[in-house]
């Protein structure tokens, strides 16, 4: 701040005399003159702002920042300042361009939970079937394979449009890995858009691409191996899903590269856990068995493992196994190993390394960063 007290702060934004006199926009536009701060200082001064409910001096501090550093620009700065705009009734075409020049920056930087909240900001301002918002979604979806929004911003997208190639190729992607804890949740939204899509084009006469859409989301719902873990008793047991790559699905690392996943943290009077691989590898597959505890009021003397191989198709079979548990625990249960037969696992393709429950986090951090509010036109970007 070059030694001076910080004027976006309560007491000197309030008190001070000359932004009394000229205004927001004249007086930041003054000050940035003179100060080249950097994007985190940037970013702190909207959030305290953002507190506040001050959107006038957010998008004069954004408007103007990027007028004097455009090359510090970032595609959070063109987002908070199209949500300013929005806030402070501006021309909606010109809050449209700032989206733009938000998406621009997005892609660039091949930030995908940019890309994505870019891309809500748009839909959510009636910027529907429009180039750049598909072009974001589709980026997102290949470069985020673990992150949910970007598919699911696609579902309504086909639905919208008319898309039956959309749609199948969305659900495909989007029930082809489990999803830690919100896993029921995201196969029934994929449900819902696709039979919202199949009676859209039933009506339209399109019966064949009805049809199609249909028998597709049924293979995708399809599951290449489903393990269900159950317990007597008072205990915590966890599933650990050994992959034939020598990788683990555990509850801390509940997604691993070949799909499978974790999705739920089983204990006490919820004794239930499931771990899911829609698409497999041929191979074998190890179960291990952790007691975490077992109250000895009400020990917990046997668990019991559902497998089933091929869920929901024709082929479809199931097993059981029973596993006697060790009342101290010090004993761990023996592996139990599941084959999955070459035709039976549908995995072509590995997912990245990187677990979705820290996708996700960071998507929310980055999320709460954007929330950022700000004229007129936005200046535009500097050309490299």
């Amino acid at each position: 701040m070059s030694g001076s007290e910080d004027p976006s702060s309560s007491s000197s934004t309030a008190g001070n005399p000359q932004l009394k006199t000229v205004g927001p926009f004249a007086f930041w536009d003054s000050y940035f003159k003179t100060h080249a701060e950097t994007p985190e200082q940037v970013g702190e001064k909207v959030a305290l702002l953002r507190k506040e409910s001050k959107f006038d001096h957010i998008e004069a501090i954004l408007w103007n920042y990027l007028k004097h550093h455009p090359r510090e620009a970032k595609s959070w700065m063109y987002q908070g300042l199209a949500v300013a705009m929005d806030i402070n009734r501006r021309d909606p075409a010109k809050v449209k361009t700032a989206l733009s020049y938000a998406a621009d920056l997005a892609l660039a930087s091949e930030d995908v939970a940019a890309m994505v909240m870019v891309a809500e900001l748009m839909y959510a301002r009636g910027i529907r079937n429009d180039e750049t918002i598909i072009r974001l979604i589709d980026t997102a979806r290949t470069k985020g394979p673990l992150l949910a929004a970007p598919k699911l911003m696609s579902l309504t997208l086909a639905v919208e449009t008319l898309d039956p190639e959309r749609m199948v190729a969305t659900v495909e992607e989007l029930l082809s890995v489990g999803w830690p804890l919100v896993d029921e949740a995201i196969r029934k939204k994929a449900r819902e858009k696709a039979e919202a899509l199949a009676e859209q084009l039933d009506k339209a006469g399109s019966s064949d691409a009805a049809h199609r859409v249909r028998s597709r989301l049924a293979r995708s719902e399809a599951r290449d191996l489903v393990i269900r873990l159950t317990w007597d008793g008072d205990a915590d047991l966890d599933l650990i899903v050994e992959e034939p790559d020598g990788g683990q699905a555990t509850m801390l690392t509940p997604c691993t590269i070949l799909g499978g996943s974790i999705l739920n943290n089983g204990y006490g009077k919820n004794p239930e856990e499931f771990y899911v691989c829609p698409r497999a590898v041929p191979g074998r597959y190890r179960i291990k068995l952790d007691q975490i505890y077992n109250n000895p009021n009400n020990l917990a003397t046997r668990a019991t493992l559902e497998i089933i191989h091929n869920e929901g198709l024709p082929t479809e079979r199931k097993s059981t196994v029973v596993v006697e548990l060790v009342a101290d625990g010090t004993t761990k249960p023996k592996p139990v190993e599941v084959v999955v037969r070459p035709e039976e696992g549908r995995r072509t393709q590995l997912l990245p390394y990187a677990g979705l429950l820290a996708e996700q986090q960071k998507f929310a951090e980055t999320l709460l960063k954007t929330l950022a509010a700000p004229g007129s036109e936005p200046p535009k970007k500097e050309d490299k």
